[in-house]
């Protein structure tokens, strides 16, 4: 198995609401605006891994 670890995208986003939506279910989901915000100010600091 390859392991892939490389910075987080924009793209990364709708997978990671439904990952955390899974982990959190009775938060309420963010408006989409406000998560692109919030994304746009933390995805510099992440990487993600793929298989």
């Amino acid at each position: 198995m390859t392991i892939t670890i490389r910075p987080a995208a924009e793209t990364d986003l709708p997978a990671l609401l439904t990952l955390y939506g899974e982990l959190n279910p009775d938060d309420a989901p963010l408006p989409a605006q406000s998560a692109r915000d919030i994304w746009a100010a933390i995805r510099l600091q992440l990487v993600v891994g793929g298989v």
